[in-house]
């Protein structure tokens, strides 16, 4: 993919009943993306036009659980093989992944053409609490996401090309920092256009970041507004490309084996000498 914006992220219908209970929940979408055309030069008898030559789309999922020592050591229950396939009119895609308490979903449908086009990423994420033992077994649970999107297209002359529609970032941490827990995540989403050199003609990207140890919740709907004029007599060509990408964790930081050593022993020092006491009383 041309285009990778760093997020984790929304939940679809099938995982809404892990939503109300996830510690992290998150999700990036652009809803009614599609164009409008407008005739520089009435007078010259042309009828403005766009034509889409080729188009694609990319997805990588990972849904994660594991001991908390950088995610080259998670053991990834649920994970999608980076796919590549042609995006086509009234297309429609959905791929998820899951580890049991941890899932990640994406999906495209519509089509750009009819103002209808519609794409997500969603992610939820649960890590066990009140329970010492398997809070120790699973210290991780994580969810990430790169899914995007391009097409190169033709611009007639005198066309000037509007696109509309609206990105909606959301994330919500419920837990926060509670005891020994924490919960973090980025969040981002955003589109480019570009002409036949790859130099940036407009553009929208925004972010989301909630720190380690925060309990916080945002969403934020953002109005697509990007817009190219050919005044030329001869055809344009451009490159629109669309990224999304998130990251959310939920995790116990586990004593490492020294320090629970080290507990243990200051424990049963303690122990001996309030029994040597009580023997001597």
């Amino acid at each position: 993919m041309h285009f990778k914006l760093v997020t984790i992220a929304a939940a679809v219908a099938g995982m809404a009943a892990g939503t109300a209970q996830a510690d992290i929940r998150l999700s990036a979408r652009i809803n009614d993306f599609g164009y409008q055309l407008t005739d520089l030069r009435p007078s010259d008898g042309m009828a403005p036009s766009l034509d889409f030559g080729n188009a694609g789309y990319y997805i990588d999922l990972n849904a994660a659980e594991g001991p908390y020592a950088g995610f080259r050591d998670n053991q990834m229950k649920g994970s999608s093989a980076t796919k590549i396939g042609l995006l086509q009119e009234n297309l429609s895609i959905t791929r998820a992944v899951s580890s049991g308490r941890s899932d990640a979903a994406f999906g495209i449908s519509g089509a750009l053409s009819s103002h209808s086009f519609e794409w997500f990423v969603s992610g939820n994420a649960v890590t066990p609490r009140g329970n010492p033992v398997q809070a120790s077994l699973v210290q991780l649970q994580a969810i990430s996401g790169q899914p995007g999107l391009y097409w190169t297209m033709t611009v007639a002359p005198y066309t000037q090309v509007t696109w509309s529609g609206t990105l909606t970032l959301e994330a919500a941490q419920t837990q926060g920092k509670r005891g020994a827990r924490y919960e973090e995540m980025n969040l981002s989403g955003g589109l480019t256009l570009l002409d036949e050199n790859r130099e940036i003609i407009d553009g929208l990207g925004r972010f989301i970041h909630i720190p380690r140890g925060t309990v916080d919740s945002q969403h934020n709907d953002y109005e697509i507004d990007m817009v190219f004029s050919n005044h030329s007599a001869a055809a344009r060509h451009l490159i629109l490309e669309g990224g999304m990408s998130g990251m959310g964790q939920s995790f116990f930081p586990v004593p490492e084996p020294n320090t629970v050593a080290m507990m243990l022993s200051g424990m049963g020092i303690l122990v001996g000498v309030v029994c040597r006491r009580r023997r001597q009383a």
